[in-house]
């Protein structure tokens, strides 16, 4: 007795073995493998993976990574040169295309904060221009910057500030709060939308919201709206969207009113414009009653028609969404769409599957899906399109990988 109880318990135990083997084989088999990449760079690995990201050129013809401090030519299989042989945390070129922007960091172990260097390059002969040290360090690294398009000033994006820095001499002339990145510039830089710990939005003009260091500043018109969680901006500063404990609201410069107000019954996630500013695409959340489950959905909103419509997600991608505050990536033509999801294979063994979702705005389907297996659940840690739409390119793990829009879109 005590033996065919043994035999039955390992049928079963080989039963469970071969049925979970079995459903891998099957869930790879039912998803498509990703097309050839035209391009793959790999990167060094001397910093820790979540600081990389690449820029692109704004003719689309040249990238520059900051895992590696390099430059490297879209057409070219060479390693790249080197721009920087420091931490190099952010670079863009300029729009007149004949600079580059570096954004350096060297932290003082003694004083325990970072201090911050800005170098501007001529990209024909990758010689310093300028360079200058910022007049205050901090204790953290900046996640990114914007430059001004008449190029008088800087934007230095933190996790608590964004600094306005002079771009002749590196005087910093406002300081902005950045409350859990719920602060948004506009496009040109003019005007800024400011989200503090309780969800009330502030809108003033760049240059007059140094709000913690002169709050008598704030006697200047300002506008607020309660319960405010996240905010974007039109391709221009006429308006922008914000979400409002559920709802869309649509606010107009001109007549600083809100001019249209869209209930969405669910949390705001990822709130980005069209880049023709026609159509607002958005992640909303809502928690299952019945399993406490956080359900995903993708939505676009026509601004124009004032119509609200949904991309279907499947069951699995419903639930696999990540949180990340820039998770909607528009192409140039206003008609394609790029979200990420992220879900365990094996947490036991660091096994992940790292996706991304094509969509199309005009069809609303999803069209293509790019997946990675990778070791860790946040391995994508940059993607988007090239300016002028041709290429998509995407950093996973230790490498760069480039795909051309033709092989994306069959």
């Amino acid at each position: 007795m005590k033996r065919s109880s043994i035999a039955i318990l390992s049928i079963v135990a080989i039963v469970i073995v071969t049925s979970i083997f079995v459903a891998n084989v099957a869930f790879n088999l039912l998803i498509p493998s990703n097309p050839v990449p035209v391009r793959t760079i790999s990167l060094n690995t001397l910093d820790n993976i979540d600081f990389s990201w690449f820029n692109w050129h704004p003719a689309s013809n040249q990238i520059v990574s900051g895992n590696t401090g390099r430059i490297w030519s879209i057409a070219e299989s060479a390693e790249g040169r080197s721009i920087s042989q420091s931490h190099l945390e952010f670079a863009a070129w300029n729009r007149s295309r004949g600079k580059i922007i570096l954004l350096l960091s060297d932290y003082n172990n003694n004083a325990s904060v970072y201090n911050h260097t800005i170098q501007i390059l001529n990209t024909e002969t990758y010689s310093i221009s300028n360079e200058y040290t910022l007049r205050e360090s901090t204790q953290r690294r900046y996640d990114s910057f914007r430059i001004d398009p008449s190029e008088q000033f800087i934007a230095l994006i933190g996790s608590e500030h964004i600094q306005i820095v002079d771009f002749v001499n590196g005087d910093i002339i406002e300081l902005i709060p950045n409350f859990m990145n719920r602060t948004a510039l506009s496009y040109d830089m003019q005007m800024v939308a400011i989200a503090d710990q309780q969800g009330i939005i502030d809108i003033c003009s760049i240059h007059n919201c140094d709000i913690e260091e002169f709050p008598e500043k704030q006697s200047l018109v300002r506008w607020s709206f309660a319960q405010t969680q996240l905010v974007s901006w039109y391709p221009d500063p006429s308006q922008m969207s914000l979400d409002q404990s559920g709802n869309l609201l649509i606010w107009d410069a001109s007549s600083m009113e809100v001019v249209n107000q869209v209930p969405v019954f669910g949390t705001i996630h990822s709130m980005e414009w069209s880049p023709d500013g026609t159509q607002i695409a958005f992640l909303k959340s809502i928690v299952l009653e019945k399993t406490i489950e956080i359900e995903w959905s993708l939505h676009i909103y026509d601004v124009k028609n004032r119509n609200l419509t949904d991309i279907p997600l499947t069951d699995r991608v419903r639930k696999a969404i990540e949180v990340l505050e820039n998770n909607i990536k528009w192409h140039p033509n206003n008609q394609y769409l790029v979200i990420s999801s992220s879900e365990s294979v094996n947490p036991d063994k660091n096994s992940y599957l790292a996706n991304l979702w094509f969509a199309d705005s005009q069809s609303r389907i999803i069209f293509k899906q790019l997946r990675f297996q990778t070791e860790n659940s946040h391995s994508i840690s940059d993607w988007s399109w090239s300016p002028d739409g041709t290429l998509f390119g995407v950093i996973v793990e230790n490498r760069i990988l480039l795909w051309n829009l033709s092989s994306l879109t069959k």
